[in-house]
């Protein structure tokens, strides 16, 4: 039970940190949120980490519960009385609510001269608070702006007074890390932590990608779907979307859509490297309906961006698919071949376990039989179930396996 962990499961590694949970502890939360807010870094605690040797240097935590002018109160692993992950919860659970005002400017600065001087280089820091401040406090916003390599995230409860959050933008938080709830019973519940938590927590830079690439979505647009599951394909698309193309000035990614069924597949949105435009064209996007015919959509596809695929980049194409096809026109490990052939790295996404692993292998390595698993493992995106889709780790995981895969002997390393 030493007092020595790591990141966990929440970005599919381990990783040393400092995690800094800046806690608000006024008169406007009530003694009944403020428990709320406890038992959420209990939890976080409990999800996130794991035991170590006690001589390893691992992640540390900290806590500031703040309130009124010089209220601030620190929970810390550096504190010498607390040596155990039992100690430290039990350090949480009694923290007491100070039922003050609200300083948050104070409380940054507090946490920065706690933090700043740390030696480890990956420091994440937690602002969780419903949004108020006194107009008395005076010192900036912008505190934990100023040290090195911190990532500042907010979590904060709707309906109230947001002029401090939007302070705190200003220096140094986007809106892509911040997550707001409309009550703080959700910082409890599974899917706040798997949908909010993690987009917190987690390294969400879209530059692992070695080079400019291309990206082809192929949703399946079939009866077998069904129109809600196919809703949810496109909003994780569209998610996906934004993921890749935020930070993308340059236009370095770009993304294109396409819906397959039968005969009718069709370009939705065609490659673009504008985050804006690629979401609102998934929007509109409308299901087909039919049968699947994977052959003749990846002959589709060979087809319809063959001249708008740019030179010299990463070409990856990735397919939802239970690697089935009611009605095949064609071979499948043959014009999946042609694709390689052509450089372009093919991956599939299934939902459940009932997909047909010769279709999927064949799909993704291009052969008939004799399958390299190790590669197949690297090219196929498997979820539980449609609603997992949702989930931002389900996005990270699926965004790194596209940063990281290649084809042997094509040169896309």
């Amino acid at each position: 039970d030493f007092l020595t962990f790591h990141f966990c499961n929440s970005c599919d590694s381990c990783k040393s940190a400092i995690l800094l949970f800046i806690l608000d502890s006024s008169e406007s939360v009530g003694l009944h949120n403020f428990a709320l807010e406890k038992q959420f870094i209990i939890h976080v605690i409990n999800k996130i980490t794991k035991f170590g040797n006690k001589n390893e240097r691992g992640s540390r935590v900290g806590i500031v519960q703040y309130s009124h002018e010089g209220t601030q109160e620190l929970v810390s692993m550096d504190d010498p009385t607390i040596t155990t992950l039992s100690e430290l919860k039990s350090a949480v659970k009694n923290m007491r609510w100070i039922a003050g005002g609200t300083y948050t400017g104070e409380a940054l600065d507090f946490a920065r001269k706690a933090f700043g001087d740390a030696l480890l280089s990956r420091k994440v820091a937690i602002v969780l608070t419903d949004g108020r401040s006194d107009t008395r406090d005076t010192k900036p916003l912008s505190s934990l702006c100023n040290i090195p390599n911190i990532k500042v995230r907010l979590l904060t409860v709707y309906g109230l007074s947001i002029w401090c959050i939007m302070g705190i933008f200003h220096y140094c938080i986007s809106d892509e890390y911040t997550s707001r709830i409309p009550d703080y019973s959700q910082l409890l519940e599974e899917s706040f932590f798997n949908n909010h938590l993690l987009k917190l927590s987690c390294d969400v830079s879209p530059t692992e990608f070695k080079g400019p690439a291309d990206i082809v979505f192929m949703l399946d647009g079939s009866l077998t779907v069904g129109p809600n599951n196919f809703k949810n394909s496109r909003d994780f698309v569209a998610n996906m979307a934004s993921r890749l193309l935020s930070s993308n000035a340059a236009g370095l990614r770009r993304v294109s859509v396409m819906q397959y069924s039968d005969s009718r597949s069709r370009v939705e949105v065609p490659f673009t490297s504008n985050m804006n435009d690629a979401v609102t064209k998934l929007n509109e996007v409308s299901f087909l309906g039919g049968s699947s015919d994977l052959p003749a959509a990846l002959n589709f596809l060979n087809r319809a961006v063959q001249k708008e695929w740019r030179a010299n980049v990463l070409r990856k194409v990735v397919t939802f698919t239970d690697g089935r096809s009611a009605f095949a026109t064609g071979n499948l490990p043959r014009a999946a071949k042609v694709l390689q052939d052509e450089g372009i790295e093919v991956f599939a996404l299934t939902v459940g376990d009932t997909f047909d692993e010769t279709g999927i292998c064949q799909l993704v390595s291009g052969k008939e039989s004799g399958f390299d698993y190790k590669f197949v493992e690297s090219h196929v995106h498997q979820v539980v179930q449609y609603s997992d889709l949702t989930k931002w780790s389900v996005m990270q995981k699926l965004a790194r396996q596209l940063s990281k895969a290649s084809i042997s002997g094509l040169g896309l390393i």
